[in-house]
């Protein structure tokens, strides 16, 4: 009897202890838990023409296209990055800037995509900076994400804020969701299909929001832009290979 007392007397006397012991431990892990949830890039809760005071100033989007810069990088889910490019066209007898609402139709196609492992995406960024460094004399790097989903999971984007911390004349960046067009191109380009953009039903989110790509009224919107954007085939094949393969 005095055995099971004293056993009591001494378990009453180290369960507060148990129990603060726990209490901390459940803390830490809801503190560390809410903690990885605030590093969640959110797009619809951003607002990339603010200046964030732990990351270079976001960019704003150009003023001739607020869609596509030089070199888009598109986060797909969780464990590949996307790459292309575009260069500029520009257009003697167009009259107006492309301020529309919607994106131009820039023919992406899915050979243009160059898929890089999230993992090592810092590491591709820095060894081909003599292809995506888009920089001269008179501005600064600038480039452009696109998301499938609104909460960024992809680690790749949050190595590339930690990485743009601690490099001189820091890009900037503009994160957006992916246009139309990027999500079909990147939908037949994983699933290993012929890409025939032609017979593609596309909507009317275009430019001004009421244009089928390849109609006479696209051209016609298209054709009055002083200065639009074309993908662009960004490494050979043997590069491309190589950059797959990363």
């Amino acid at each position: 009897m005095k055995s099971s007392l004293a056993g009591f007397f001494h378990f009453m006397r180290i369960a507060p202890i148990k129990i603060f012991v726990l209490s901390l431990l459940l803390l830490g892990c809801e503190q560390r838990s809410l903690k990885n949830e605030r590093r969640l890039y959110v797009i619809s809760e951003q607002d990339s023409l603010q200046k964030n005071s732990s990351i270079p100033r976001p960019a704003p989007p150009d003023f001739q296209n607020r869609f596509y810069t030089d070199v888009v990088f598109i986060l797909d889910s969780v464990s590949d990055v996307h790459l292309y490019q575009t260069s500029k066209i520009y257009n003697l007898d167009g009259e107006s800037s492309n301020d529309y609402s919607f994106p131009n139709f820039i023919e992406l196609k899915p050979e243009h995509l160059v898929t890089v492992s999230s993992k090592s995406f810092i590491s591709f960024f820095k060894n081909n900076l003599d292809v995506l460094d888009n920089a001269n004399e008179y501005r600064a790097k600038h480039y452009y994400f696109a998301s499938e989903t609104d909460t960024i999971k992809n680690q790749a984007l949050y190595d590339f804020f930690e990485y743009i911390k601690h490099v001189p004349r820091a890009p900037s960046y503009f994160v957006r969701m992916t246009t139309e067009e990027e999500k079909m191109v990147l939908k037949f380009k994983k699933q290993h299909r012929f890409y025939a953009p032609k017979l593609i039903p596309w909507s009317s989110n275009f430019l001004d929001g009421n244009c089928k790509p390849y109609t006479d009224r696209y051209k016609k919107v298209e054709s009055q832009i002083r200065v639009f954007r074309r993908a662009k085939t960004t490494f050979d094949s043997d590069s491309n290979a190589s950059a797959v393969n990363l």
